[in-house]
């Protein structure tokens, strides 16, 4: 009786083990999960963060294009029109008037109005046929 005895507590002492290395196993499982589990919501919470910062920067990309496309149309229309109001190209050299077109096609604002005195002529004293008959 003594060996089944003995037996018999081994039997206990194997089966007792296995249960603790189970139930130790799956508290290492559950933290383990519990970790990952952690690390993928910081990780949603980041990316949603900066998804929502891509989407701003998307939206201020769009309305920059679509002020632009604006912009672009405007300056295409001043363009032509201070096209329209040049004179002659094979006239030799720019009015006044025209001189301030051009200046004002490329600085992108309203010309302003000639300077009282202001010929039209270039710096070295070269005049178009028309500032020398004013």
């Amino acid at each position: 009786m003594t060996t089944i005895k003995a037996y018999l507590w081994l039997i206990i002492l194997v089966a007792g083990l296995a249960v603790i290395g189970t139930i130790y196993a799956k508290g290492r499982l559950d933290a383990k999960h519990a970790a990952e589990l952690a690390s993928l919501q910081a990780d949603i919470k980041r990316l949603t963060a900066q998804n929502a910062q891509l989407e701003a920067i998307q939206r201020q990309d769009q309305l920059q294009a679509m002020q632009d496309a604006e912009d672009k149309e405007r300056l295409n229309a001043l363009i032509d029109s201070q096209e329209a109001l040049l004179a002659d190209p094979h006239d030799g050299c720019l009015t006044a008037d025209d001189v301030d077109r051009v200046r004002s096609v490329f600085s992108a604002t309203p010309a302003a109005s000639p300077k009282a005195g202001h010929t039209g002529g270039h710096k070295g004293g070269v005049q178009s046929p028309r500032s020398s008959a004013r």
